[in-house]
């Protein structure tokens, strides 16, 4: 059982790689309010609010995060490198803080790559014994 309001320190490793760096996040209330930052259309861009984000997460302003969609633009473009380099930015924040991952246009309309959304964490998300669109 995690404690309220508590920092838990935690590594990821996979075969073939490095650990990772030690990342961290801090649990939620048991009750009471629950800040969220809800947004669409983030990308990665020369401006974007990443920074600001982090911000808010790291003095408590923000508990998690709902993306409303249009995460990335074309994700598998140059052999998946863009959705790579938007993941790896967008790391520091969906590693401390519950992240709700919606789809948008620019997820959906690139063939089946909307996909992987549906089926990271499917069974809690849904409750179901299998995915919704299996």
């Amino acid at each position: 059982d995690l404690q309220p309001r508590a920092d838990y320190y935690y590594q990821v490793k996979s075969a073939g790689s490095d650990w990772s760096e030690k990342l961290f996040f801090r649990s939620l209330y048991y009750s009471g309010e629950t800040k969220f930052a809800i947004f669409g259309d983030m990308g990665v861009y020369a401006y974007n609010n990443m920074a600001n984000l982090e911000r808010d997460i790291a003095s408590g302003k923000v508990d998690a995060v709902v993306h409303l969609g249009d995460h990335a633009y074309n994700i598998a473009e140059a052999d998946g490198l863009r959705g790579d380099g938007y993941l790896n930015a967008f790391q520091r924040v969906i590693s401390r803080v519950p992240w709700v991952p919606v789809l948008g246009n620019h997820e959906y309309y690139e063939g089946d790559e909307f996909h992987r959304y549906l089926n990271q964490t499917w069974g809690e998300a849904l409750d179901s014994a299998k995915p919704h669109n299996a």
